[in-house]
């Protein structure tokens, strides 16, 4: 599964969790959603530095 598919699921979950009052698992979900935001920003910062420092198949 693709992390943006993995935040589309949770976000849904989350939302149901809230609406039902099941408060901590509502944070569970929450957690992973922003451990998931966290992850995928790190993976666009490791591709960009990939891709200065290596040069492109372009040139």
């Amino acid at each position: 599964m693709k992390i943006g598919d993995a935040k589309i699921c949770l976000s849904i979950q989350l939302e149901f969790k809230l609406r039902l009052g099941k408060d901590y698992e509502a944070k569970a979900l929450q957690l992973g959603l922003e451990a998931l935001k966290r992850l995928e920003e790190h993976r666009t910062e490791q591709m960009d530095v990939t891709e200065r420092l290596l040069p492109s198949e372009s040139k």
